[in-house]
């Protein structure tokens, strides 16, 4: 970022980008295709305070960045007041790339118009399509990264066949004599004294922060430690990685942070709880063949998990007018702080008992109170570590929870249906009364309770929303299977999220106030509970907690009368 910053000081100053329309900074490894990007922009009207153009659905990448004239100027205004904004969230400086720094600056604080091309650039970092590097896409305006002359050129030739016919055979010469020399090369190479010990490079160090005295650059939108190692396995300069395993933190949820490690440095081991960390694992040819791969089908016993609705499982029929609302269901620990809660909430007739409809899972029958007994699924819930990477998941549990619930078929007579945690102070009437603004489509609706994503104390879906949940689970979990190289280390609220928005194309509606949470950047003095607009409030988990944070939320207006303290 420094070294960028110094570049962009010098363009401004030069003021050469107040003459022309459009500023692209591209890489000199990167094989731009200026005439197709000008057939972009000219149906990119300019706006006050200028547009910009995100290159990837990850984030914007910068190996081709594309400001306009207006936005070139707000950067150059604004970028200071970026870094005080987000030193301030992360607590010092941010360890990211220049590319993220000005895509965040740009559309977070400044509030530039960001428009999405991903047509822009294709490169082996932004999940490009298979045989992407041959350049024949005619629609793609840039290719990234191309490091040798004959791969420039060959690329080149490809993408513009008309205008350099004759490079493509001078390339593919160059590229044999380029193989040749390399070959004669690994002939002669010597091995170093320590190049016959076998290490545990692919030991994951879970709640650990790898320090080294060089960073290489952070990328943002990974979404699994797997993609993240694959990241710095794929780059020789890597010799450390980090991944924001954590869902609450800015700057740090779904993070990759590469690093390079001198061949006489020793790496400091920090203790964090909200990061995972590991050495590059770049295995054997016999190794590297046996694990999963980019595109690989995951097993039919893999699959079998998340069916929900399909050959084994019918799917449940829907009444043409629901009898209600609200079905609302949570998932009990037997023995639990949860139980006791659970209790309390079924004597006063809070949480999901005030909705039209509930269920207390469990897996086995337990009478928490007098008349309440659980619902039996066929788990321990007990929450293991994921695999060889240490990381807790959830989705395996919930997976089961969901098959009861669309087996038990009791969602499909109500319009909405409601997943709650035990220890969510949620006061169902402020939902209803939210809902009647929606309409039912074709596909279904579903609520997102944060802007990091969803997240899972509170998840509200439609009917038709849970039936495509249902069809679509088994799609949802070969899809992310083939894109993370085996199961994606995700819980079970990234994973329906992810699934119904990305892959069955569900509508998603972001609601500000359905979830005050600790791990949404929630206000201070959220857990007062003194806001009285908020759905949702979690976690509190002592009943004292619970019942004063209900108490507060519910005492300043008329919700006071609709329950019952004692």
């Amino acid at each position: 970022t420094e070294i960028f910053m110094a570049v962009w000081k010098q363009v401004i100053e030069d003021d050469i980008y107040n003459t022309c329309s459009w500023t692209v900074k591209a890489d000199p490894d990167c094989v731009f295709l200026a005439p197709r990007l000008l057939h972009i922009l000219k149906r990119m009207p300019e706006t006050g305070e200028g547009v910009y153009l995100n290159n990837c659905r990850m984030g914007m990448h910068g190996p081709l960045e594309v400001f306009s004239r207006n936005a070139v100027r707000s950067w150059g205004k604004g970028a200071k007041r970026c870094f005080q904004h987000f030193y301030k969230l992360c607590s010092g400086p941010c360890l990211w790339g220049e590319d993220m720094f000005v895509d965040q600056c740009l559309s977070k604080v400044l509030k530039l118009t960001r428009k999405n091309v991903y047509t822009l650039l294709t490169e082996d970092h932004c999940d490009p399509p298979k045989g992407w590097d041959d350049c024949r896409n005619r629609s793609s305006v840039a290719f990234h990264p191309f490091k040798t002359l004959h791969e420039y050129e060959f690329c080149l030739a490809n993408a513009e066949p008309n205008k350099f016919k004759d490079m493509e055979a001078r390339a593919i010469k160059d590229k044999n004599i380029f193989l040749a020399e390399q070959k004669a090369k690994d002939k002669t190479k010597v091995l170093s004294p320590n190049g016959s010990k076998k290490e545990d490079s692919c030991r994951v160090d879970d709640n650990t922060d790898y320090q080294t005295q060089k960073g290489l650059f952070a990328m943002e939108g990974i979404i699994s430690l797997k993609i993240c190692r694959n990241k710095c396995n794929d780059d020789s300069r890597c010799g450390a990685w980090t991944w924001g395993k954590t869902r609450d933190t800015w700057s740090l949820t779904n993070m990759c942070f590469l690093k390079v490690v001198h061949g006489d440095e020793s790496i400091i081991k920090i203790h964090d709880s909200k990061v995972v960390s590991g050495l590059p694992c770049r295995r054997s040819k016999e190794a590297e063949s046996s694990r999963p791969k980019k595109g690989d089908e995951p097993s039919s016993a893999l699959m079998n998990n998340f069916e929900l609705i399909g050959e084994n499982l019918p799917e449940p029929m829907l009444p043409d007018l629901p009898l209600g609302l609200l079905y609302c269901f949570s998932l009990m620990i037997p023995g639990s702080y949860e139980q006791a809660l659970l209790a309390w909430q079924y004597a006063h007739r809070t949480n999901l008992f005030a909705c039209d409809a509930s269920t207390v899972y469990s897996n086995k029958s337990v009478e928490v109170a007098d008349g309440l007994v659980t619902h039996v699924v066929n788990n321990s819930l007990h929450c293991e570590k994921g695999g060889e990477f240490g990381t807790v998941l959830n989705t395996d549990i919930f997976m089961a929870v969901w098959r009861r619930v669309i087996m038990d078929s009791i969602f499909a007579k109500y319009s909405w249906t409601v997943k709650v945690d035990p220890d969510s102070v949620f006061v169902a009437h402020r939902l209803r009364d939210s809902l009647t603004k929606f309409n039912e489509s074709r596909s279904g609706v579903y609520l997102n309770n944060c802007k990091m994503g969803l997240h899972g104390p509170l998840e509200v879906l439609s009917r038709k929303a849970i039936v495509a949940w249902g069809k679509g689970s088994q799609k949802c979990f070969s899809h992310f299977y083939k894109l993370c190289s085996g199961p994606c280390l995700w819980g079970e609220d990234m994973f329906i999220d992810q699934c119904l928005e990305k892959v069955l194309k569900v509508k998603r509606v972001l609601m500000s106030k359905l979830l005050t949470e600790a791990h949404c950047d929630p206000p201070e003095d959220w857990e007062s509970c003194e806001d009285n607009s908020s759905i949702a409030f979690h976690p509190f988990k002592t009943l004292a907690a619970y019942e004063k944070c209900l108490k507060t939320t519910t005492i300043s207006n008329e919700d006071v009368d609709k329950f019952r303290f004692k």
